[in-house]
């Protein structure tokens, strides 16, 4: 196996305290790879994109121009097709 095959990866969203609308992700992984980011509001897409992480990537995503009381899903795909998703 290679390292590429092997890399675990861990992914967490969580609202930022005393921040409305404003969501933290943290994606780790033990080797290099390329995940993809895509926010959803219901089932309208709010972002898309691309990164590479080697080791952490912490990124912090405004959404202040979502309403309300439309629900907001993360979802996180990486490199073997694994999906990760959060919804808030």
């Amino acid at each position: 196996h290679s390292l590429e095959e092997t890399a675990a990866n861990f992914f967490q969203v969580a609202p930022l305290p005393n921040q409305e609308n404003k969501f933290w992700l943290n994606v780790y992984s033990n080797g290099s790879e390329t995940v993809n980011v895509r926010i959803l509001a219901k089932t309208r897409l709010l972002f898309e994109q691309s990164v590479s992480v080697s080791g952490n990537h912490n990124v912090v995503y405004d959404l202040n121009q979502v309403k309300e009381n439309d629900q907001v899903t993360f979802e996180v795909t990486d490199s073997k097709g694994q999906l990760y998703t959060a919804t808030f």
